[in-house]
């Protein structure tokens, strides 16, 4: 594994040793994201490259930590 940093838009990760041609290195956190993201298991390798494209250039998010006592507490306030 490289010290080579995501290609993926605002992603912070530097531990990336998948690297695709047409679209640069992507992290193990972006692969697992963009499994979740395409939602669509047909795809020729062509088509999955264009939309690894797409998904790359999508600005990625900072994760939040959840707190889940707090959601519980928020479905429990609107359960009857």
């Amino acid at each position: 594994m490289g010290v080579n940093r995501c290609s993926r838009n605002g992603c912070e990760n530097i531990m990336c040793d998948t690297y695709i041609p047409a679209v640069g290195l992507i992290c193990n956190n972006c692969q697992e994201e963009f499994k979740r993201f395409s939602g669509i298991s047909m795809y020729t390798e062509e088509d999955l490259i264009e939309e690894l494209k797409l998904f790359m250039d999508m600005e990625k998010e900072e994760e939040k930590e959840i707190n889940e006592e707090y959601i519980q507490r928020f479905f429990e306030r609107h359960t009857n």
